[in-house]
């Protein structure tokens, strides 16, 4: 058994290394490019096989599985063949090249054989050959089908259809799976925007849109049948160059009367086109013909082709699968009858992938968020118990029905809440911790709709014996007027909130939830309970003072208004005061507010958001609507998931680290402003 094993370890081995071998050639310039493109794939298989791998042992632990020996088998064998190729770039020879990963060959095929010992079928062949068809420098336009179309390049772009086919590629050499790549593309999101889903080229060459659809959550994640058409289309695409590429080689060496043949899959969903290119016979060079008129070398001509080309030489007999069938039309009609597919959608649609219904969509865009969540806090080392207490508060998709369907699950809550009762004292009343997660958790969710990425502070508390306070909430009332606070957050994350506030809170909620929009008050009321919520995401840790004390109420002020601000446009009421940002302008050669700061109830540390978009507007030279938005990207990443010591214990580092996120090209600039402009 041992003995078998280790043969079928070498076989696999040397198939690999072969593959990459007959590819290298030093004495072109050609020959050097697609050298350099093969170590490049490599070397990204190598980064997504080493993320796989350790998410497989975050998942499962040391124990070993089979889905975990198939990925290490596949690592070694990529970084063997990594090496080997490295050799021969230094202008080594086959045999030194050989040479020089001697010792490398015998631990890899010794490994290997314990792994397919264990694991029987866990050690398969690298596929260097079907990846690199994708090699943009050397294939060309023929890298992928999608480069082949103009409407696909006016909807993808060449940069998006590089990164897709090099996931592709990638996924191919790491031995994933369809699901996985189909994933990959989702987690991509795919084009956003006004997006062309219907258009077509016209003869001189340029593309009319027929269709468009707004997508604010990219083209992937709201269909996601589209991104597995592209990966079963492509996918198909390269294992057939390749053996195409095989083909000519058999020609040339072995058989000089080699010819190609193409045939379709016949069931109820083969498509007219096809039934047309079915047995076609031809010299490699020549071209096949479907009913749709296209003429290419070797399929997919089309995406979703189900076709495949074999070899063919004159005098070989007929299989059953290859032969001409008789009424072979007849027949598929007779299927599709039967199936109840008499109409069939455009030849450039041909998947019978039926479009998902709103419950489908909805839960692949969860099942999405969720795994890139997982993905991205593993990714900065959290244990597994805390990634799930982490996904409870994942958000939804961002529609008005999504929303109010939070708002009722918190509504309940929130009304029994504020009838709670407290004393005149100023003694703090503690809200039960069922009842304070509910509201707490319901609120993160809320705004990791808006910010998925959005991190409460207490999971990013990751020292022995911390005790996390996030679901904390505490009712209170103070006598002294002049003293009075709608909320406050102690620095530990609980939340203590004035009865008003409470009120204001629970009616905001209950209008969402029953299908009306809030008023004024009760959106400032709901603002108000939203940024006390952010500051459980900052990265601030103590009592800080000065201008770390400013940066922390004008951040966390300034996401609170951006996520009030997006929830009104969600269920369609108008921008309420508290969702209001400070238009930032330029009047000569100063930066500076349209209308002067005032604060007030409406728009709290109106000074302090004000100084904090001045100072990150003349630090970047940006202004209105532009300095707007690149102010929400930045804080929606200092907000974000953040590695457990992110928490910074002095002004300084807090400072600092908070402009290294505001301006990454001139961090000290950026702090000297900040303390220009912000002080407290």
């Amino acid at each position: 058994m041992a003995t078998s094993a280790a043969a079928e370890a070498e076989r696999v081995l040397t198939v690999g290394l072969a593959q990459a071998d007959q590819n290298v050639s030093l004495r072109s310039r050609a020959g050097r490019a697609e050298a350099r493109e093969i170590l490049e794939m490599l070397e990204r298989a190598d980064q997504q096989l080493e993320r796989r791998l350790r998410r497989e042992a975050q998942r499962h632990g040391p124990t070993e599985r089979f889905t975990g020996a198939g990925l290490l088998a596949y690592r070694r064998q990529v970084q063997l063949v990594n090496a080997f190729v490295r050799a021969r770039m230094d202008r080594n020879s086959r045999r030194a090249a050989r040479r020089n990963i001697r010792q490398g060959w015998f631990d890899t095929v010794g490994l290997l054989g314990n792994l397919e010992q264990a694991y029987s079928g866990s050690v398969r062949p690298l596929r260097i050959n079907t990846a690199r068809m994708m090699n943009e420098r050397t294939r060309g336009v023929q890298a992928s089908l999608l480069r082949q179309h103009a409407t696909s390049m006016d909807r993808y772009g060449e940069e998006m259809e590089r990164t897709m086919r090099q996931t592709l590629q990638s996924n191919l050499l790491a031995g994933g799976t369809f699901s996985q790549a189909v994933d990959q593309l989702v987690a991509m999101r795919g084009p956003r925007g006004r997006v062309s889903v219907a258009a077509r080229e016209l003869g001189d060459g340029t593309v009319e849109r027929i269709r468009l659809e707004t997508i604010p959550e990219g083209l992937f994640r709201r269909h996601r049948w589209w991104a597995m058409r592209i990966v079963r289309t492509e996918t198909a695409y390269a294992q057939n160059a390749a053996g195409f590429e095989a083909l000519h080689a058999a020609r040339d060496v072995d058989f000089p009367d080699m010819q190609k043949k193409i045939l379709a899959m016949m069931d109820n969903r083969t498509y007219p086109d096809s039934i047309a290119v079915h047995g076609q016979i031809r010299d490699l060079d020549a071209m096949f013909r479907d009913g749709a008129g296209r003429e290419y070398l070797h399929p997919p001509a089309r995406p979703n082709d189900r076709e495949v080309v074999i070899p063919w030489r004159p005098g070989w007999d007929e299989t059953e699968t290859s032969a001409p069938r008789q009424a072979l039309e007849e027949a598929i009609e007779r299927a599709r009858a039967a199936a109840g597919t008499e109409t069939l959608p455009e030849p450039e649609v041909a998947e019978l992938i039926a479009e998902e219904t709103p419950e489908e969509l909805a839960a692949n865009a969860a099942r999405v968020r969720a795994e890139e969540r997982t993905e991205q806090m593993s990714a900065h080392g959290y244990s597994p118990q805390i990634v799930t207490r982490d996904g409870y508060e994942i958000g939804t998709e961002l529609t008005a029905d999504a929303i109010r369907e939070q708002a009722r699950e918190m509504a309940a809550t929130s009304r029994r809440m504020r009838r709670m009762p407290t004393t005149e004292s100023g003694v703090r009343r503690q809200i039960t911790l069922p009842m304070g997660k509910g509201l707490r958790g319901g609120i993160r969710r809320m705004i990791r709709t808006i910010t998925p990425g959005f991190m409460s502070r207490d999971v990013a508390e990751s020292a022995e014996g911390s005790r996390h306070q996030r679901d904390r909430l505490t009712l209170i009332r103070i006598i002294d007027e002049e003293r009075l606070v709608a909320a406050h957050t102690r620095v530990n994350g609980a939340i203590r909130m004035t009865r008003q506030t409470s009120k204001g809170v629970a009616d905001a909620l209950h209008a969402l939830g029953r299908g009306r929009n809030p008023s004024a008050e009760e959106w400032q009321h709901l603002g108000t309970l939203i940024h006390e919520e952010h500051h459980g995401g900052s990265r601030i840790t103590g009592h800080y003072r000065g201008t770390a004390s400013a940066i922390e109420e004008a951040s966390v002020e300034s996401r609170a208004r951006h996520v009030v601000g997006r929830l009104a446009e969600t269920v369609g009421a108008d921008a309420p005061e508290r969702a209001r940002l400070p238009n930032i302008v330029r009047r000569g050669g100063r930066v500076e507010p349209q209308v002067p700061p005032i604060g007030s109830p409406e728009q709290p540390y109106q000074d302090l958001v004000s100084g904090l978009h001045v100072a990150v507007g003349r630090s970047r030279g940006l202004t209105g609507a532009e300095l707007n938005s690149y102010m929400q990207d930045r804080l929606g990443e200092w907000f974000g998931t953040a590695p457990p010591s992110s928490l910074y214990q002095s002004e300084d580092e807090y400072v600092r680290a908070f402009a290294e996120i505001m301006d990454p090209d001139d961090p000290p600039g950026m702090a000297r402003l900040l303390r220009e402009h912000l002080e407290w």
